[in-house]
């Protein structure tokens, strides 16, 4: 196996995890297009690398770009198709979280008080 795979896909993992990506609930399509991703950067890597050996390193390298960037930008697009339907995903499930907690609270309190809106605190005042 390619070193540099292995590389390109840990880079990638901990772009991910930056970015705030849910790993333990990541989608199957999500880790195939992350793999894609990285199978295809480190071939034109490689293929910079081999620039290198020619006599015109610098239209070699530009060459390569332009191919790269040429074949990332689909898997790129579906990328942040997947990332952004997990992320909505998450969103509804944070507000369907939120709506249960306010049903709850109605239900403790009781319909007389529930009417009142829950007090907003501002973490700047409350130091």
């Amino acid at each position: 196996m390619n070193p540099l795979r292995f590389m390109a896909a840990g880079l990638l993992s901990m772009c991910g995890s930056i970015a705030g990506v849910a790993w333990a609930q990541e989608p199957e399509d999500l880790a195939q297009v992350r793999a894609e991703l990285a199978e295809v950067e480190a071939h034109f890597n490689e293929r910079a690398r081999a620039c290198h050996q020619k006599l015109y390193v610098t239209a070699c390298r530009q060459g390569v770009q332009a191919e790269r960037s040429q074949a990332l930008q689909p898997i790129q697009a579906r990328l942040r198709a997947i990332e952004a339907a997990v992320r909505a995903e998450r969103a509804e499930n944070r507000r369907a979280q939120i709506r249960q907690r306010q049903h709850e609270h109605e239900a403790r309190v009781g319909a007389s008080e529930a009417s009142a809106p829950l007090p907003v605190v501002n973490p700047a005042e409350s130091k």
